[in-house]
Parts: C-alpha cells; structure tokens; sequence
C-alpha cells in the first residue's frame, strides 16, 4: 500500500505577491501488509488462527505552524477464535489476541497554540480476551453477553515522552461487558410490544497517554450504565411509538478528556446524565 500526503504550510508573513506559490510539504511512504489464516469448520462450530499487519497513514500536522509530522502507526496481530452453536438456540464466539504497536499515533495538544496535533509514541502491546453469547431462550427473547478484558501498555519510553513506559494505551479498559435482553410480544392483532434492556459495564480508563484524565477525572474509574426501550408496532409497522431512557440510574462519569499546557490544564468531559424521550415514527 502506498500514500501521500501534501500540505500547504503558512507563510511566516503576509503574502505580498499572490503570484508566488506558498511553499508546499509532503510525506510519502510504502508499507507492506500481510495477512495470513488457517481454519476448520464442521456443522456447528468454527475454529481459527491467524496473524494480520496494517497501519496508520502518517500526516502533517496543519493545525499550527511548523507543527511537524506523525510517521505511519504500525501493528501486527495474532488471533485464535473459536465459534461454537451449542444447540440450536445458544451460539458462543470467543477469540484471544497478541498485537504490537509500533509509532503509536497520539493526539496532543500544541502547547503554543492550542491546535491539536499528532505525535508518535514509543512502542505498544496489547493482550486481549473477547467474549459473546447469545441465546434465543424463546422465539420472542433474545439474551446477548459481551466481556472484553485488555492489558494494553507502552512498552517503552521514548525521546519524547521519556515517562510514558507501562501507562496504558488511550480508550483501553482493562474490563468492559454488556447485556443486553430483548423481548418482543407479538398481540393478536398483528400489531406486537418490544422491550429492550442494556446494562454495560466499563472497568475504568484513561483518555490521554499520560494517564492523568479518565473516566473517573483525574482517574480510571469504573462506571456502569442501563438503559430501556419499549416500543409500540403497529400491524405491517406502518407507524411506531417507543419510550426510551438512557443511563436511567444517572451513573456520574466522564466520556473524553485531553491534556493541556503540559501537565497543569486537565479538560474532563463529562457523560449523559439520565435522559428519557419519546420517538415516533411513521412511514407513508
């Protein structure tokens, strides 16, 4: 795979004679990505093995003058999964993986001006472990598991970031799961209810790689949230009406966060509060 990137960089001072170019920066580059897999399959499970490379294509930070350049992020991955329908009602799909990262591409703040840039970090790993079943526990509800648990870290200091050797990866917690239960009940006269429940559990993570803005603030702490949907259809679903509510338990945490002015600016966002609503939909 090839890619290029060009930019145009400011001019220091006003431009006096518009028939000069303004003076140009690219980056160009190759990288060559594999991906290889072995697997076996009988009627009712999947097994599988396989290792797969990609990137990030580099760029040239515009957001501020003289902001330099992000080189590609590279990673490589190693899987094995295995899917299984235990009986007809009830399927099980599972995976472990291996990926190292190389030239993590960080979002940072320009400490001059305040533009969002993009820088490299040392080198990454991350281990994870994905789980998910469903069951049809009857023809009208539907049960659904997910769980992931991570450890992704900087493996390495850098130049750059000479502290940053064991922090976490950005977005990575260490333990995330969901459930979700469906039920729908069909009325006599062709028209049918629809309740659906979500819980979701985060374990907690940081938003920045210097670890110092999470879901907790100034922490990585865990928060859970629930949300419900019933929902009216009518006969052909011509027309339907749903009552929904979200983090109804109005569970405090932070959704995002950067870093700015070094270590001393700390910007949390925080997360929906409960919120309740109505949608109503209609087709002609």
């Amino acid at each position: 795979e090839t890619y290029t990137v060009v930019d145009i960089r400011p001019a220091p001072v006003p431009q006096v004679i518009p028939a000069v170019p303004l003076p140009t920066e690219s980056l160009k580059g190759k990288k060559f990505t594999y991906t290889a897999r072995l697997q076996k399959q009988a009627d009712d499970w999947l097994a599988y093995a396989g290792v797969t490379s990609g990137f990030k294509t580099g760029t040239l930070n515009a957001a501020t003058a003289g902001g330099g350049r992000a080189q590609p992020e590279e990673v490589t991955t190693a899987e094995i999964g295995f899917k299984r329908d235990f009986v007809p009602r009830f399927r099980v799909n599972t995976s472990i993986y291996y990926s190292t990262y190389k030239n993590v591409q960080l979002n940072i703040i320009d400490q001059r001006t305040g533009g969002n840039v993009l820088d490299n970090g040392p080198k990454a790993t991350v281990k994870g472990i994905d789980l998910q079943a469903i069951a049809k526990v009857t023809n009208d509800f539907t049960l659904s598991f997910g769980a992931t648990m991570l450890d992704a870290k900087f493996t390495e200091n850098s130049f750059n970031l000479p502290t940053i050797k064991g922090n976490r990866l950005p977005g990575s917690a260490k333990f995330a799961a969901s459930l979700v239960g469906d039920f729908n009940f069909p009325l006599a006269s062709g028209a049918a209810v629809n309740l659906t429940a979500t819980a979701q559990h985060n374990g907690g993570k940081f938003y920045d790689h210097l670890n110092i803005v999470g879901s907790g603030g100034a922490t990585a702490d865990a928060y859970s949230t629930i949300g419900l949907n019933l929902a009216y259809h009518s006969p052909n679903d011509r027309y339907s009406i749903a009552l929904w509510g979200n983090n109804i338990l109005d569970e405090r945490y932070y959704r995002a966060g950067v870093v700015a002015f070094s270590t001393f600016g700390r910007i949390a966002i925080a997360g929906n509060p409960a919120n309740f609503g109505v949608t109503v939909k209609a087709a002609f």
